[in-house]
């Protein structure tokens, strides 16, 4: 899995099975923008690499190469806002940015096998940074691939097939999630009819009341994941589909290993840094004993409380964490911050997230296989099950 040179100027590794995912995020923002791009090619390879069948490669570019790589990927759009943008956006290759003048937001989508959320919002804050700073001196490719991203399995020294043993370990983790998925869940035209439009429904608790939820999962010693995941249970609980019933709760959750990484520091900040873990509940009841048992697994499957990020729900923490609220003594002000994934295969994704102070759920989808109206009624109702459950003693 690392990569090898093949010739003078490409470099490729095998892929990684997340190919088929892209990841978009979208930033309002008061700014000039400079040509800053080519200075984070330079810093951060992995935003130009490419996929071929199931390789992986990266080309170091002379001038043309250049170029033509930065009027493919870098985009002057004249979409009204990102959601208009959103409608009509292709497929993509490589990491693709996107300067919408008319709303003065940025979007950013990647192949999520380039690119993780945690990654996504450190590759935007060094992004602005370079726009806030001055123009680097002139920048010579060639010696960049020394930065290009080694994957998870080279920088633990995974083989690469397990033995017995492992393979052994490895179904026992997951036969409860293989012997009960897809468990309780809501109804779905997922096989029944091809896919459709990927889409994102959005919901922001105030900043009152995202603090009242913050200040009562403290007190009860929980993390605002662990509520917040066990508070879209008990809604989806209410939305189940009839024709497949199931008393058990199944899916993958997945880990931030960044901070036990030794070679994921700001110089991968292009990178994947987490790993999937299974998630099995059997009749999760009430709320109480649902976030319980979700705070055990969250706390408890890595050593000193990793914070998860892209289950499903998926967390990503404080944004402020990782990128900041302005840039170069208010030169360019982030007044608002969206993340979500393109779905095709069906796979939704919920993220949970907070930015200036308020609680921000978005909930990704694919409406050949679920109503618009039907997802925003899962994110009202688990808004509705958190402030019922928390706030109303």
């Amino acid at each position: 899995m690392a990569w090898s040179q093949v010739s003078a100027h490409r470099w490729e590794r095998p892929g990684d099975g997340l190919e088929n995912y892209t990841i978009f995020t979208k930033l309002q923002l008061e700014l000039d923008m400079p040509a800053s791009e080519v200075e984070l090619r330079y810093e951060q390879p992995q935003i130009a690499t490419v996929h071929s069948g199931t390789t992986k490669y990266y080309e170091v570019p002379n001038d043309t190469a250049l170029q033509a790589w930065i009027a493919s990927t870098v985009i002057t759009s004249a979409a009204a806002n990102a959601d208009d943008l959103y409608t009509t956006i292709t497929p993509i290759t490589q990491a693709t940015l996107y300067y919408l003048p008319a709303s003065f937001q940025l979007v950013l989508r990647t192949p999520h096998d380039t690119v993780d959320g945690i990654g996504v919002l450190r590759l935007l804050d060094r992004l602005l940074s370079i726009l806030v700073s001055s123009p680097a001196e002139k920048i010579t490719f060639g010696d960049e691939p020394s930065r290009l991203a080694p994957t998870l399995r080279e920088i633990l020294g995974v083989a690469e097939q397990p033995t017995p043993e492992e393979w052994e370990k490895i179904m026992a983790l997951y036969k409860p999630y293989m012997d009960h998925a897809p468990g309780i869940g809501p109804v779905s035209d997922l096989g029944n009819r091809p896919a459709g439009r990927s889409q994102h429904a959005r919901l922001n608790i105030p900043t009152r009341t995202t603090e009242a939820i913050i200040q009562a999962c403290k007190a009860k010693g929980i993390t605002v994941t662990s509520a917040v995941h066990a508070a879209y249970i008990q809604t989806i609980k209410k939305h189940a589909d009839p024709d497949h019933p199931s008393c058990h709760y199944v899916n993958t959750a997945q880990f931030n290993l960044r901070p036990y990484l030794p070679k994921h520091g700001a110089q991968y900040t292009a990178s994947l840094g987490y790993t999937l873990f299974p998630v099995h509940l059997e009749s999760p009841t009430s709320f109480d004993q649902t976030t319980q048992a979700l705070n055990r697994f969250y706390r408890t499957t890595f050593a000193n409380d990793p914070i998860p990020r892209d289950a499903n729900p998926s967390s990503l923490g404080i944004i402020e964490n990782n990128m900041q609220r302005s840039y170069g003594t208010d030169r360019v002000i982030v007044r608002d911050f969206m993340i979500g994934v393109d779905v095709v295969m069906g796979m939704n994704m919920l993220f949970m997230f907070t930015f200036q102070d308020q609680l921000q759920l978005v909930y990704s989808f694919n409406d050949a296989y679920h109503e618009p109206e039907h997802i925003l009624q899962y994110l009202q109702g688990t808004v509705t099950v958190l402030t019922e459950e928390l706030l109303a003693n």
